[in-house]
């Protein structure tokens, strides 16, 4: 996962200057302990190309060291994933149907 840390957003990262600053944004809500979020990492080049390409940035957002993100985000589940426009949240994946829908925006 080395080579993709930019894709991470950190504890030094705001997120919500993360998700202001980008016109169109995706941010995965992600745990280490979740089996469905491992599955997406397998996926993580495809699904940036992927991303890229449709003009969106992508971001991870590791909630084992920045939990303070689940109350302002409403996240009670991982993996959550949820799509950004000019700040504003507008679509919402949870769990399961976050590796449905991956490619579906």
């Amino acid at each position: 996962m080395k080579k993709y840390t930019s894709l991470m957003i950190g504890w030094k990262n705001n997120l919500e200057k993360v998700v202001n600053e980008n016109k169109k944004l995706i941010v995965i809500f992600w745990h280490p302990l979740c089996i469905p979020c491992k599955k997406i990492f397998i996926k993580v080049p495809v699904i940036f190309v992927f991303y890229k390409f449709k003009g969106y940035t992508l971001k991870f957002c590791n909630l084992k060291d920045n939990n303070e993100h689940c109350e302002k985000y409403n996240i009670n589940t991982t993996p959550t994933m949820i799509i950004f426009e000019n700040g504003k949240e507008v679509k919402r994946y949870e769990d399961e149907e976050v590796l449905k829908n991956l490619y579906k925006i």
